[in-house]
């Protein structure tokens, strides 16, 4: 891991860094044509495109905003582009989703950049495949992401050589979904499964599996979304950690229930690997926490949709509760102590599942998980449900698995309908904050009329409407490309 957080610190600053050093005349002569002269050109080149998950406009902290704050888990405290997500009146000028949508297409030029040339490279096969596979997998996830929340998208696959080629019409979102089957499958065929202590963090043949069974479920391709979650779960390579806790410690980071996550490094404190947001669903402190984010309470709140027993929903700060970090007492009767020693008052229910004792508020040692086995055990049980008509023996045996973890009864006798509704909702509280709970509405056709209910109980009123089940092109890319690159219905 240490390896693969120099690269892209290396890759940031002499790939696709300053863009006053790139116009300095040493590197005048620099460009992908001719960057790739060694194994560390490539590599440097592969970690660069991995940036797009990370810094405030990737998937850090805006992914919270754009999949949970969105949804009924979370409310934005502050920001006035975030607060419009949160409630249904953002526009196409919103800077959350102009972020969001630029970061992940320069990881997708980043990847087209490495896919078109490192096979003219002087390096080894193997240095080939691997670049070949990482790219392909991060472009066909951030393409997912993109499809998920835009629609119809501008799809390239080549590089960008000039204006003409920089401006590309929207593809219909089948084709898209082509693409990124096709990236995801490649990814497949050439990433390992596993990886030494240097490399832990960089996108496995596991990964690639779970990713493109979710890119399954979101096509409702229940067959092909158990070919890929056999796979894994036949694997052996992940298994669930023995408590819920035991997940979200930075010691057990990349270990056996993480699949793929994002990488921060503490001291970072600043840049592509800056992990301080993850203090953003803290109580405010001028050491600790940003306080952007806390979770919903009424009655369509999450912290209300716990069954009682679940330990889960002790991973929260209460004002009258007692929280304890590994078995130390860290907030006692509504005063949490940070870790300088600050008293803290907690006025309300928040997150703590990502405390860890040295984040400060510019810096965190957490990693933030994307994809992980407690999902894949949950998408099997759904999908079995699905294809079989009813629950069987081994979707119970997935689901009850998360289920004793957390200290509740197994499911049995359940009907179809019955079992589906029980997945969701298992699915909203053993994944909560981890940016799933929006595309899990979406997919499942809930949005509309969950995100009503919850609107007017959190706010009084129903802002949603029916085209907001897809976000707007950012109006900078509509004006930009002349109307070739069309704007979403009512934008």
């Amino acid at each position: 891991m240490k390896l693969v957080i120099i690269l892209i610190t290396f890759a940031l600053v002499f790939f696709w860094g300053c863009n006053d050093l790139l116009e300095q005349e040493p590197f005048s002569a620099l460009s992908p044509n001719n960057f790739y002269q060694s194994e560390a050109d490539v590599d440097a080149a592969v970690i660069a495109i991995y940036n797009g998950l990370v810094g405030n406009n990737g998937v850090n902290r805006n992914v919270n905003i754009v999949t949970d704050a969105n949804a009924d888990d979370l409310n934005i405290r502050n920001g006035s582009d975030r607060i419009a997500i949160d409630r249904y009146v953002h526009t196409a000028d919103n800077g959350v989703l102009r972020g969001m949508y630029n970061s992940f297409y320069q990881g997708i030029s980043r990847a087209n950049d490495v896919l078109s040339n490192v096979e003219a490279a002087p390096v080894s096969d193997a240095v080939k495949q691997q670049a070949t596979g990482e790219a392909l997998f991060l472009r066909g996830f951030y393409y997912h992401y993109l499809v998920r929340w835009f629609g119809p998208l501008p799809l390239t696959t080549q590089p960008i050589t000039d204006v003409n080629s920089a401006i590309v019409a929207r593809s219909p979102t089948a084709d898209v979904y082509q693409q990124i089957i096709a990236d995801l499958n490649g990814a497949i065929e050439r990433l390992p499964a596993t990886y030494d202590e240097a490399d832990l963090g960089r996108a496995t043949k596991g990964a690639a599996q779970t990713a493109l069974a979710k890119v399954y479920m979101s096509l409702q391709n229940w067959s092909e979304v158990r070919t890929q979650l056999e796979a894994v779960i036949n694997s052996g390579d992940y298994e669930l950690f023995d408590t819920y806790a035991e997940i979200f410690y930075p010691e057990n980071k990349n270990s056996k229930e993480h699949i793929f996550m994002i990488q921060h490094l503490l001291d970072a404190s600043s840049g592509s690997l800056f992990g301080g947001y993850m203090t953003s669903f803290f109580p405010r402190s001028s050491s600790l926490a940003f306080s952007t984010f806390y979770p919903t309470e009424g009655p369509t709140g999450i912290y209300q949709a716990y069954e009682e027993g679940d330990v889960r929903r002790d991973l929260y700060l209460t004002p009258d509760g007692t929280y304890t970090y590994q078995g130390n007492v860290i907030s006692q009767d509504g005063i949490l102590i940070d870790n300088v020693g600050d008293s803290i008052v907690v006025d309300r229910v928040y997150v703590a599942k990502y405390y860890e004792p040295q984040a400060r508020r510019s810096n965190s040692d957490m990693n933030f998980p994307l994809l992980r086995y407690a999902d894949v055990l949950l998408m099997y049980a759904e999908v079995l449900n699905e294809l079989e008509g009813g629950p069987n023996d081994e979707a119970y045996s997935a689901v009850n698995r998360v289920r004793t973890r957390a200290g509740l009864a197994p499911l049995e006798g359940l009907t179809q309908g019955q079992f589906r509704e029980a997945i969701y909702q298992e699915r909203r509280v053993e994944l909560a904050f981890e940016g799933h709970r929006w595309f899990d509405l979406k997919r499942t056709g809930r949005l509309i009329d969950v995100m009503q209910a919850h609107l007017l109980d959190e706010f009084g009123e129903v802002t949603i409407e029916p085209y907001h089940v897809l976000y707007p092109i950012p109006i900078q890319e509509v004006q930009l490309s002349l109307g070739v690159i069309t704007q979403n219905e009512g934008y």
